[in-house]
């Protein structure tokens, strides 16, 4: 705890002598102890009566935000590479929140890592969503030329694939870009194309180097990704419909 001393102008030397003085501990750590509590079905097994005690305290209020239903998942999806259901409707998804702030933008792009959990098929409650996108990422939006943005599908193909929408590459088995276009058409590298894709990546993580000669970035208020997850979903129920996804090839494979 923080102290606030309220002194006169004769006792600073004093004072400053004595928390100099004062400041050296005489105490040493000699041992640390610890355990780990795995909360999963080895937990279910054998509930350690602290550690429910403590998630008890939080398990109703929690479980009444999550709990609600707010949509149906026509078919269960996983993430993977070189193209997935799930990262196919993650980028799909992020795509449409973005030109919701800038009806310009042409790409977005997310990340297979951020992708936690499989959307499975059945109802979507919040706790789906969050299950998916449990960080707290926020929308950028930048401009990428076309020999950057090229440049930035040469490093997705790398990778392998990672979520992409808008925008249809080729690449080789060994993980090399053959095409990209937009729409049909080649990336034009005199023309700026307006990118949509989380604060994470804009940084130039998971390999995505090219993220950070974006120019002109904007991070909306509020825009988290899975806010823009949850509205989608939301939009569709309330027009009677159901989330559903199909591959389209958009990240083929050259044989």
């Amino acid at each position: 705890m923080k102290r606030k001393l309220i002194v006169n102008s004769a006792c600073v030397g004093l004072l400053a002598i004595m928390l100099f003085t004062s400041c050296k501990s005489h105490y040493q750590v000699v041992n640390i102890v610890g355990s780990k509590q795995f909360i999963d079905k080895r937990f279910d097994k054998n509930p350690d009566a602290i550690t429910t005690a403590i998630v008890d305290r939080y398990k109703y209020k929690v479980d009444s935000l999550m709990s609600p239903v707010i949509g149906y998942n026509d078919v269960n999806m996983k993430s993977g590479r070189p193209e997935s259901l799930l990262s196919d409707c993650a980028s799909d998804m992020l795509l449409n929140g973005a030109r919701k702030y800038d009806p310009s933008v042409s790409v977005a792009v997310t990340n297979i890592g951020g992708l936690r959990s499989p959307l499975y098929k059945g109802t979507l409650t919040i706790r789906s969503i969050f299950e998916v996108f449990p960080f707290q990422n926020t929308l950028c939006l930048m401009t990428l030329n076309g020999k950057d943005l090229r440049q930035l599908m040469r490093e997705i193909a790398i990778r392998f694939g990672e979520g992409i929408s808008g925008i249809n590459i080729v690449i080789t088995p060994d993980s090399q870009l053959v095409s990209a276009k937009i729409k049909g058409v080649d990336i034009d590298d005199n023309t700026s194309y307006r990118v949509a894709t989380l604060d994470y990546l804009a940084e130039g993580n998971d390999g995505m180097v090219s993220f950070q000669k974006g120019t002109n970035l904007v991070y909306p208020d509020g825009a988290r990704i899975r806010d823009l997850m949850l509205d989608y979903v939301r939009e569709l129920t309330a027009k009677g419909e159901h989330l559903s996804v199909k591959l389209d090839g958009r990240i083929t494979v050259k044989k």
